[in-house]
């Protein structure tokens, strides 16, 4: 046979032998699900056609110790450093036991072009979908965003279960099942749908059931989406503002490792949302519907700002600093222990911003705030701002969090976020002209709009965020 016949030539020596023990593996998967077919016929069982899972876990039991099996495993330890069990996964993941002839001639050239490409790549894909239930689904257009790497979209119990359930995983993988409730729980709602090809780095605490993960350990590529929907402008029935406001609670967050060579990693399934009511015996998470005010449709936008920034020393503090606290806030339940971290977080993420040490700290930031957030109304905003440093300072020195007004936790919210979105575009406008600004020359020019002396353009720049109507 034409060794290119794959459309990829092999390089290495001795390849037509590996196409040898190739057939001759699938052969031997072939014989053993055929005398099982054999034994089962003559107990009169009904499984001779299509072996239970459990009848093929047996068989693959068998494979495993077979001579095929070792002289394939052999052949490939010379090319990659690859241990029996990974070979023992790709056989799974093929679908080599589900085929009802194994040794078909165009299955052998698919297993064996996978394979290949497999060995030369490598690369484990690790895709995470994170229902985003506080996001009402008519804030999003009738097609997914998408913004390469990620996606915000809605999706079927139908398209979640061929995405994280089949039938090899059910034969093989059974912990990476999800229960039919949850998915139908999870229908139609909002999703994040992340693909990286970097190892997720979380930290998962088994002890409970689902697992445990810190919202602090979010990956990064996770965290510029969620950080670029936190800055976007929302509306919900909390009009009064006579409430604390709510954050962003999550729902489901699932993880799956896709990898021919490795065992899946099951989906993580760790609710965040904090309110969740029974009825039926289905479970519904009571999370207040966002509807977002601006055009979600440049979200990709926003994150490519993100990132961008984050690759300069000098910007990245944007990234590695202001939106991990916006997240934070965000993604903290609304319970009375949690009132004082999520306003500390919003201020905390304004220090990061625009702060500086020293005495007079306080008015600094507020001028800077107010030049940052509203040019034409900066006293207002200065004024708005020191009544919120004083309840940090109270905070911060042990005062209780019924101190704080509900009012004055959106004020945070809000002037965090809006501080965010304005700094972004202006950092990023100058780095587009081929200035690099470091915190400290971007705190200078803001001082510098406060004493009239700045370049007037600034106030013109806010271009990505549309002024929106009620």
């Amino acid at each position: 046979m034409d060794k290119t016949a794959l459309g990829v030539p092999f390089r290495e020596e001795g390849a037509a032998n590996m196409l040898d023990e190739v057939r001759a593996l699938l052969h031997r998967i072939k014989v053993e699900r055929d005398l099982v077919s054999s034994r089962l016929r003559v107990l009169g069982s009904d499984e001779n056609v299509s072996p239970a899972p459990d009848v093929l876990k047996a068989i693959s039991r068998t494979v495993v110790r077979s001579p095929e099996f070792e002289a394939l495993a052999k052949l490939l330890k010379q090319r990659v450093s690859l241990p029996s069990q990974s070979l023992d996964h790709f056989l799974k993941w093929s679908g080599a036991y589900h085929q009802d002839d194994p040794t078909d001639e165009t299955f052998v050239m698919r297993f064996l072009e996978q394979l290949e490409r497999h060995l030369e790549q490598r690369r484990v894909k690790v895709r995470y979908l994170l229902s985003l239930p506080w996001l009402d689904s008519k804030s999003l257009p009738d097609k997914p965003i998408n913004g390469g790497w990620f996606q915000l979209r809605t999706f079927s119990a139908s398209d979640l279960e061929d995405m994280i359930r089949n039938d090899i995983r059910r034969t093989f993988f059974p912990s990476t099942e999800l229960s039919d409730t949850t998915l139908l729980c999870l229908e139609l709602e909002c999703w994040l749908l992340v693909e990286t090809e970097d190892v997720p780095g979380l930290k998962i605490d088994w002890s409970w059931i689902d697992g445990t993960i810190s919202v602090t350990d979010l990956p990064e590529p996770i965290q510029d989406v969620l950080g670029a929907l936190v800055l976007y402008q929302w509306k919900s029935d909390f009009e009064d503002r006579s409430n604390w406001w709510p954050g962003f609670p999550q729902g489901t967050r699932l993880i799956l490792k896709d990898s021919w060579f490795e065992s899946p990693d099951r989906p993580v399934i760790y609710q965040l949302a904090f309110d969740i009511d029974i009825k039926e015996s289905v479970v519904f998470p009571l999370t207040m519907q966002f509807r977002c005010c601006d055009d979600l449709a440049t979200l990709p936008e926003v994150v490519r700002k993100i990132e961008c920034l984050g690759k300069c020393e000098e910007t990245a503090f944007v990234r590695r600093t202001v939106i991990p606290f916006l997240v934070r806030a965000a993604l903290t339940e609304t319970s009375p222990a949690s009132k004082r971290d999520q306003f500390l977080s919003h201020v905390t993420a304004i220090e990061a911003l625009v702060g500086s040490p020293g005495l007079g700290v306080k008015s600094r930031v507020a001028r800077r705030l107010g030049i940052l957030v509203s040019p034409d109304n900066s006293a207002v905003v200065a004024r708005q701002f020191a009544r919120i440093w004083d309840t940090r300072s109270g905070l911060v020195h042990g005062a209780t969090v019924d101190t704080v007004d509900p009012e004055l936790s959106w004020a945070a919210r809000e002037l965090a976020a809006t501080a965010a979105r304005h700094a972004i575009d202006i950092l990023h406008h100058y780095r587009e002209h081929g200035i690099v600004l470091t915190r400290e020359e971007f705190c200078g020019l803001l001082d510098a709009l406060a004493l009239g002396k700045g370049p007037k353009e600034l106030a013109h720049l806010f271009e990505l965020w549309p002024e929106v109507g009620d």
